[in-house]
């Protein structure tokens, strides 16, 4: 049995505790919550409804190909089996395939089938009383056969097939008293007992498909929470617990992909390698935790900055950062990182070493346009030449940019 995604509707641990509890009591799996009950009709709907479409077809096929039959006994029988065959059982038997066609709800299908499943028992348990004693038996045995197969084949809840059972039987016993027949009578009890017998299994059949569905859907969660929980857990080992931005394996991984796809599409590729200046400075002077304040405060910034672009920001290690953007020539490159630079300057957030007495950033920008020839080879030159550049960047005195071109370029 597949089990189809679980809802978004109700939170996990509400089906996790509504999926045990139903497992946990036979009265609860039995008539099942709303949110399972739904759930497992809706699984369970398409196969029901072929089973339903292929009984009720072969019992419409059987009960016209019994006219032949009837004719063999007389033109008086047929004369009076036909209407009832063509009225009082073909015609219910349609009306229930075509409510199953169209998917009608089951609180009005059911109802139908099981009012067709009486009419093809009562119309053969009838003319077994007026067949004569050399074939009636043959027409209350088609009767109960039928009745019997119907525990079967028929995909009802067990309450509609408890109904119908009952009713057969009480059908059958019915006309074979009536018959006076003591080997009908006879007959009539014993598919009595099988029909009522057979019920049984229909309601351990109906008991195991929802235990089933119940232990496919709790497996089926479990799955999901442990993917769920593994996607976390890889989204922790990406990410910088200080600043929230990726860590240097979630910049490693980022990186690699926006460079293959750079390379796929011959298109340029900018990369800005960011640091604070005289950062241990402000460390040892005003202590770690303030020094984890400003690096938090700078990640903001330059995250706020990039908010509307497709730049990709990570802390890349201690108080440097990384930024990688898709698309961006050398001047668009330029451009992001002197607004960046700003963005930080304009926080005139206190440092307690000259010159600026305020935080800054250097930034040393590389840009290449890739080329497939040259994809698997220049991320680690375009990562050597940002670094040039931020290294150009602080010995000219900080607070700057500065733009290193590859060969390619």
């Amino acid at each position: 049995m597949t089990t189809p995604p679980i809802s978004e509707i109700q939170p996990d641990h509400i089906y996790r505790e509504t999926i045990e509890s139903a497992l946990t009591s036979r009265k609860a799996m039995w008539f099942l919550p709303p949110l399972l009950r739904s759930r497992y009709l809706a699984l369970t709907s398409s196969s029901r409804r072929w089973q339903f479409l292929l009984a009720i077809g072969f019992g419409m096929a059987g009960n016209l190909a019994c006219l032949a039959i009837d004719a063999r006994i007389g033109e008086d029988f047929l004369r009076h089996s036909l209407p009832l065959r063509l009225g009082v059982v073909f015609g219910p038997q349609l009306l229930a395939f075509a409510l199953v066609w169209a998917r009608v709800s089951p609180r009005i299908s059911y109802p139908a089938i099981v009012i067709s499943l009486l009419a093809l028992v009562s119309v053969p348990a009838h003319l077994s009383t007026i067949a004569g004693p050399i074939v009636g038996d043959r027409y209350l045995l088609a009767a109960g056969l039928v009745a019997l197969a119907a525990n079967f084949v028929l995909p009802m809840s067990f309450r509609y097939s408890a109904f119908a059972a009952a009713a057969n039987t009480a059908l059958i016993l019915l006309f074979a008293v009536d018959s006076g027949e003591l080997g009908f009578i006879e007959l009539g009890a014993f598919f009595a007992f099988l029909i009522l017998t057979t019920l049984v299994a229909t309601y351990r059949t109906e008991l195991g498909e929802k235990r089933s569905f119940l232990l496919g859907l709790r497996d089926h969660l479990r799955v999901a929470e442990l993917s769920d929980a593994n996607a976390r857990l890889a989204e922790l080992t990406r990410t910088d617990q200080l600043t929230d931005l990726a860590n240097r394996r979630g910049f490693d991984e980022t990186y690699a992909r926006l460079l293959a796809e750079a390379q796929q599409a011959n298109d340029w590729i900018g990369l800005l390698m960011i640091d604070i200046d005289r950062f241990k400075q402000f460390n040892d002077a005003l202590g770690h935790e303030e020094g984890d304040v400003c690096l938090c405060t700078v990640a903001g910034a330059l995250k706020e900055a990039l908010r509307e672009s497709d730049a990709f920001v990570a802390r890349y290690g201690g108080e440097e950062f990384a930024v990688v953007l898709p698309g961006a020539g050398p001047v668009e490159a330029r451009r992001t990182a002197e607004s960046l630079r700003k963005a930080i300057e304009d926080l005139k957030l206190g440092h307690p070493a000259p010159p600026h007495r305020f935080v800054t950033i250097s930034i040393g920008v590389a840009a290449a346009r890739m080329e497939p020839s040259m994809a698997s080879e220049a991320g680690p030159p375009l990562l050597n030449m940002a670094d040039r550049a931020l290294y150009d960047a602080k010995r000219k005195g900080r607070n700057r940019t500065a733009f290193a071109t590859p060969a390619a370029a």
